[in-house]
């Protein structure tokens, strides 16, 4: 049904009407001036609300879910859009953001798959519109594209910074071109972007955001880092199963790459494994330890030598590397942690060459080949 909120009302209260499902319009008095977290989360029904002209806040996950709302006007009143505002909202088409608002949170509009139309007032200060593509005022940070944007995007030479969510969910996404004035790329302004094969970040690029960046680009086969890169991020690439080409600048001096595998610059450190990596590989005689989880699930992976300095490979490090058929495990090895290469089923031949191997953990060689060779 419809509500009409008396003239009465201040706030609608953190998650106040949150799962009235039946709830289909909501028509908001100019009393009302903040909308609280979660205040309309999961009213499903709910295809109209008119929010009043002196609302200042709508709070974080406010309309999460409202799947049936297909259009939303922000007064000019609104200051504030917190996070996750309308996550889900996968019927929302169309955003108007009003002359007011000066925050919009991170992933304020995440998953709304149907969004194609944003519009920023013309005498909003902070933020602007452009071909339904909302930037900062000054255009320097990108901070969100409709859920329709396809085929090869190029930003304009302006943008320093491409923002949180930016991109999220641009399944029609088939290629971009980053200019070489972004220098920060943050928290999952690509993830999702399943049509996306290739990726250049030009030498400008200094950071990734600390999560996600291009997590769950499933069809993403190559990267290529520039001299500018020096943090990668948290799971930048999870979930990017095809990953299987990358190739670091030589001039970055945070990062290099070895056969596709991403190291510290100094080769002692593992930063990132490509879930495609096939074949076989020699790891550098400079590694020290191979890290928990570092080639889980490299399943194309049929050969490794381990080189000399590793002491340690780290818990579930070759787990689930199921084309792995040999392994030459180094002479400084002294701990094998616990399930490093359980479930590697077609491995038959493992090579030891330390004399001072102390530690095997639980399961290191679990679901091996049952005929498997240790020498």
């Amino acid at each position: 049904g419809s509500l009409t909120i008396p003239k009465t009302v201040t706030k609608i209260g953190k998650s106040a009407l949150a799962g009235c499902s039946r709830l289909m319009s909501v028509t908001m008095p100019d009393s009302v001036t903040e909308i609280s977290d979660g205040a309309f989360y999961r009213c499903s029904g709910l295809a109209y609300v008119a929010i009043g002209s002196k609302v200042t806040s709508i709070g974080g996950n406010a309309f999460q879910d409202c799947i049936s709302l297909q259009s939303v006007t922000i007064p000019d009143s609104v200051t504030t859009i917190r996070s996750e505002a309308f996550i889900d909202c996968t019927g929302l088409a169309s955003v108007k953001i009003g002359a007011g608002v000066t925050s919009i949170s991170a992933g304020a509009f995440k998953g709304c798959v149907g969004l194609v139309a944003i519009t920023v007032a013309l005498e909003n200060e902070q933020y602007c519109s452009d071909k339904n593509i909302v930037y900062t005022k000054d255009k320097k940070t990108l901070v969100f594209v409709p859920k329709n944007t396809a085929g090869s995007f190029t930003m304009p030479e302006s943008v320093t910074k491409i923002g949180d969510y930016a991109f999220e969910g641009c399944t029609g996404l088939t290629a971009i071109t980053i200019p070489a004035s972004v220098t920060a790329i943050e928290s999952s302004a690509f993830s999702g972007c399943t049509g996306l094969s290739a990726i250049t970040l030009p030498d400008s690029v200094k950071s990734l955001g600390w999560s996600s960046t291009f997590a769950g680009c499933t069809n993403l086969t190559s990267l290529t880092i520039g001299s500018g890169l020096t943090s990668l991020g948290y799971d930048a690439f999870r979930g990017c199963l095809k990953l299987k080409t990358i190739e670091v600048a030589d001039a970055n001096t945070a990062y290099c790459s070895v056969d596709n595998i991403i190291y510290k610059k100094n080769k002692k450190e593992i930063i990132f494994v490509p879930k495609g990596l096939a074949g076989t590989i020699t790891l550098p005689t400079e590694l020290t330890e191979i890290s928990s989880s570092a080639f889980d699930s490299c399943t194309g992976l049929t050969e490794v030598t381990i080189g000399t300095a590793v002491t340690k490979i780290g818990f579930n490090a070759f787990q689930s590397c199921t084309g792995l058929t040999t392994v030459v495990i180094g002479a400084s090895v002294t701990e094998i942690a616990g399930q490093a290469f359980w479930g590697c089923t077609n491995l038959a031949t493992v090579t030891i060459k330390s004399s001072s191997l102390t530690t095997i953990g639980w399961g290191a060689f679990n679901n091996i080949k049952s005929d498997a060779q240790f020498t």
